[in-house]
Parts: C-alpha cells; sequence; structure tokens
C-alpha cells in the first residue's frame, strides 16, 4: 500500500515538473481541474487544459492531478472520459498523505464497495465526500488496458455538499432544445427508474448521435449497484458515441451559463421535497435529472423525462425553486461536449 502510495507521488512530482498549465477555477470552497487532449481542450465548453503527463506501463495508463486542500463538508467528483479505444476499467484514487480512497471501477462488476479507507473520507458510488479537512490531495487516474489515449478528458471538481441559499442566474442564455423522449411512455417496465440514460439519450440525439433508448439504457446500467443513474456509466454511454463529457458540480449559474452559451444543454441532478418544484410532473424527488437548455433570472427551461407522455417533456421551472432543487445540494450535472 505504502509503495502505491509512493509511486503515486512520483508521477505528481514529474507531472508538476512537466511544465503543463494546471486549469483551476476557484470560488471560496469550491473548484475545479480540467485537462484533455488538444481537440477536446479547444471544444469543450468549460476551460481545460492541454494535455496532462501520462505514465504508460505494461497494462495501463495514469494520471495525476494535484489538487491540494480541500475543506470538510465537500463532495469531490472526478469524471473520467475516453473516446475510441475503450480501456478495460477506469479507476479513481483520492489520495491524502498516507491515506488512499477508491472508488468501484468503471465498468464494476462486483457488488460490493471497494475498502472504505480512513473515516475522514467516504465513498458514495460515483464521488468522494470529505468529512474532516484534507490538506494534500492528489487524484489518481488509471485506465486498465490501454496506453496513453489520444483523445480524452479528464476532470475533477468540488464545492460544499449544501449550499444555503445558491443564487439565480443574472442572464438570460439559452441553447438548442434536444429532441424530447419520456421514460415513462418510452421506458418500458424500467422506465420509472431510467431519467439518466433518457436525458443522456435526449442530449446525445440533439448532437446528432444515433443514441436508441434501449440501447442507451443498457449502456447506462450498473451491474454493481443495478442502478441506471450511476453518473461515470453517462459519460461512457457518450465516449461510445465519440463525445466527450464530464460530471462536474457547480456552485452558481456562472460556469453553466457558458455551457448553454456554448449551445450544449446540461443533465441536471436535482432533489426536491413535495410541492417545492411547481410544474414538475413528480411531486418530489430524492434523486432525479433533467436536461436543461435555458436560465434566465424568472425561468429554467428543461426536458423532463418524467413526463408522461413525450408532448409534455418540455417545461418551464420558477429560476428559484429549479435553483433550490439543483444547486442546494451536490450541484451536479453532465456536460456532452460537442
Amino acid at each position: 500500500m505504502v509503495g502505491g502510495i509512493q509511486n503515486v507521488r512520483q508521477l505528481a512530482q514529474t507531472s508538476s515538473r512537466s511544465g503543463q498549465a494546471i486549469v483551476m477555477s476557484i470560488t471560496g470552497r469550491s473548484g475545479a481541474q480540467r485537462y484533455g487532449d488538444p481537440q477536446t481542450a479547444t471544444r469543450y465548453p468549460l476551460a481545460c487544459g492541454q494535455d496532462l503527463e501520462w505514465q504508460v506501463d505494461n497494462d495501463s495508463a495514469q494520471a495525476v492531478m494535484n489538487i491540494q486542500a480541500i475543506d470538510a463538508g465537500s463532495i469531490v467528483v472526478p469524471s473520467v472520459c475516453v473516446v475510441g479505444e475503450q480501456p478495460q476499467a477506469a479507476e479513481v484514487t483520492l489520495i491524502d498523505g498516507d491515506s488512499r480512497w477508491e472508488l468501484p471501477p468503471v465498468p464494476n462488476h462486483a457488488a460490493a464497495m471497494p475498502d472504505p479507507g480512513p473515516e475522514q473520507v467516504s465513498m458514495h458510488l460515483d464521488c468522494f465526500h470529505t468529512h474532516r479537512a484534507l490538506s494534500n490531495v492528489q487524484l489518481h487516474f488509471r485506465l486498465r488496458g490501454v496506453g496513453r489515449p489520444s483523445r480524452y478528458l479528464l476532470t475533477a471538481s468540488w464545492r460544499p455538499l449544501e449550499l444555503e441559499n445558491p443564487t439565480p442566474p443574472e442572464e438570460s442564455i439559452c441553447a438548442t432544445p434536444p429532441p424530447a423522449l419520456s421514460q415513462m411512455s418510452q421506458g418500458g417496465p424500467q422506465g420509472p427508474h431510467t431519467c439518466s440514460p433518457t436525458c443522456v439519450a435526449m442530449v446525445l440525439r440533439g448532437l446528432g448521435a444515433q443514441a436508441d433508448l434501449e440501447d442507451t439504457r443498457q449502456r447506462c446500467y450498473d451491474p454493481g449497484s443495478k442502478m441506471y443513474g450511476m453518473w461515470p456509466y453517462a459519460i461512457l454511454t457518450a465516449a461510445h458515441h465519440g463525445h466527450v463529457g464530464a460530471t462536474e458540480v457547480f456552485v452558481d449559474w456562472s460556469d453553466p451559463l457558458r455551457v448553454l452559451e456554448a449551445d450544449t444543454p446540461m443533465v441536471a441532478s436535482i432533489r426536491f421535497a413535495r410541492d417545492t418544484l411547481p410544474g414538475a410532473p413528480l411531486n418530489a424527488s430524492g434523486g432525479h435529472l433533467v436536461v436543461v437548455h435555458g436560465a434566465s433570472p424568472e425561468c429554467v427551461v428543461v426536458n423532463a423525462p418524467a413526463a408522461p407522455e413525450v408532448a409534455t417533456v418540455p417545461r418551464t421551472y420558477d429560476t428559484i425553486a429549479f435553483t433550490q432543487a439543483w444547486l442546494r445540494h451536490r450541484g451536479a450535472a453532465y456536460i456532452l461536449s460537442r
């Protein structure tokens, strides 16, 4: 175990010496780092570093992000996207000093979670939660069964898990609405559980991909958790269709508006108590996804996959109510790039 940590530290030092610029946006207790190949870095709608130092051994490629400090009470979301030759598995490890925590590999064929590690961080299938402040954080990405990827996007974003009063957008921006799909009328017996793949299929169709709903649902299915809504599988599905993407977390609308400005709809992860999101097809939800393709100080325009029929999928929500449902807890979204 100690030897593995030492290898990661050496790789991180190599990355720092390479002179590659680290792209980081920081607002108070939140931040993000993004790296991609030159094509991806120029096309992804948010600021992205052009390339990252990779180390390749016999059966894998690995890279390290140096993040440094993350506060207690934060959510940390790594994201891996490789277009082209797919790795047998993508693995992400968070390291702080001599402690380490590993998320389940993607794809994951095991029913059990990895060793939970020390108590200052907990793992939640597709993200980390910090329970104590971390001072020397590194994220270690390993791609099994492939060499250095030619087209890829690696991101890491973090923020407080909960925000008291997230602010609504101050300007109005709309992207092209993607085609509407209903998980309820088109999703078959598993329809009520498939908001994530339904949203992914809508956005991919808007990007011009031939995203069959049933195929998308199967690709988004995680056999380990037996769930359709695991964030890394949405990104894996986008890569299958030749599109890069990432799951990121936000504290306000500033970056999401830049995404919409690039004519890129987002898939937002929301949760809301009973009757607090007027006009939603669900009365309440502890976790749901919708496609956001427009926002203003007054309203947010979405495709709501839980609508009972395709004609009622397009919805308009009150901005303050939607901002609370999205940004108060986690504030996560898939960004699938052109």
